[in-house]
C-alpha cells in the first residue's frame, strides 16, 4: 500500500471492461450468485420493512443493492443489508482476480468479519444519507470516496473505522473522479433492473468484480498482475 497520495493508482473506468471479461469466464455461477444475493435481500429488507413499518417497501421486490432506498432510517438499513452480501460477492471477486474460480461458499465465507461488514456499511450509510440532505452531490461524492471501504474490510480484514479511513485517504485525491465512477458502475449494475429485472442478474456482477479489480490496483499489490496476465483480454498499449 502507497503511503504518499502522489503515488496512489489512478481510479480508472477501464477496470468495467476488465470485469466484463471475469463476468463471462464465469458467467453461471456469477448470475446464480446474484440471484441468491437478490432473494436474501428481499427476506431481509421485507423483514425489515415489517418492523420498520413505513409506508413503501425498501426497493424493487425488495431489493436494493444498488438503488437507495427513500427515507434516511430505510437507506441506512438497506445500506447494511446490501453491504454484507457486497462483502461476500467481493470475496468471490478477490478469489477469481488471483487466478481460482469463484465459489458459492465465498459469499457466505465472511464469518470472521460478519461484525465489521455491518459496522462499516452503517456508517457509509450513515455518511451517505446525510451527504444526500446536504442537495444530494455531497452524498455522491461522499459514496464514491467510501466505495473501497468494503472490500478493505472482507478482503483486507481490517475494522470497519480503519477501512473508512484508508478508503478516504486513498481517493480523496481523485474525488471527483471517484464519485462519477461510482454513479456510472451503480447505474450500469442497475441498469439490468429496467429488463424486467432479469438483466440485473448480468449487470449486477459488475458492480462487486469491478470495485474488487479497484482494490486491487489501490492495496492488493500480489495479485493483480497475475489476474492482467491470465485474463485481460484487453491489454493496454
Amino acid at each position: 500500500m502507497h503511503g504518499d497520495r502522489s503515488t496512489w493508482p489512478l481510479v480508472r473506468f477501464g477496470v468495467i471492461k476488465d470485469a466484463w471479461a471475469l463476468y463471462k469466464q464465469h458467467a453461471l455461477i456469477w448470475s446464480l450468485t446474484m440471484l441468491i444475493v437478490m432473494a436474501a435481500n428481499g427476506v431481509v429488507n421485507g423483514a425489515l420493512h415489517a418492523v420498520l413499518q413505513r409506508g413503501e417497501p425498501l426497493g424493487p421486490g425488495g431489493f436494493r443493492l444498488f438503488l437507495p432506498a427513500t427515507g434516511a432510517v430505510r437507506f441506512i438499513a438497506s445500506t447494511m443489508v446490501s453491504g454484507f452480501f457486497l462483502g461476500g460477492m467481493i470475496r468471490m471477486a478477490g478469489r477469481q482476480i488471483r487466478g481460482d474460480a469463484p465459489r458459492l461458499e465465498d459469499l457466505f465465507s465472511i464469518t470472521e468479519c460478519w461484525f465489521d461488514l455491518l459496522l462499516v456499511s452503517l456508517l457509509i450509510g450513515v455518511a451517505t444519507s446525510i451527504g444526500f440532505a446536504l442537495c444530494v452531490v455531497p452524498g455522491m461524492i461522499v459514496s464514491g470516496l467510501l466505495m473501497l471501504a468494503i472490500p478493505l474490510v472482507s478482503e483486507g480484514r481490517i475494522p470497519a473505522t480503519g477501512a473508512i479511513i484508508q478508503s478516504w485517504q486513498a481517493l480523496k485525491g481523485q474525488w471527483l473522479t471517484a464519485a462519477v465512477f461510482h454513479w456510472v458502475l451503480i447505474i450500469l449494475a442497475a441498469s439490468g433492473l429496467l429488463l424486467c429485472g432479469i438483466g440485473v442478474l448480468v449487470t449486477g456482477p459488475l458492480y462487486c468484480l469491478s470495485v474488487s479489480i479497484l482494490y486491487q490496483n489501490f492495496f492488493g499489490w500480489g495479485a493483480l498482475p497475475a489476474f492482467k496476465k491470465q485474463s485481460d483480454p484487453f491489454p493496454e498499449v
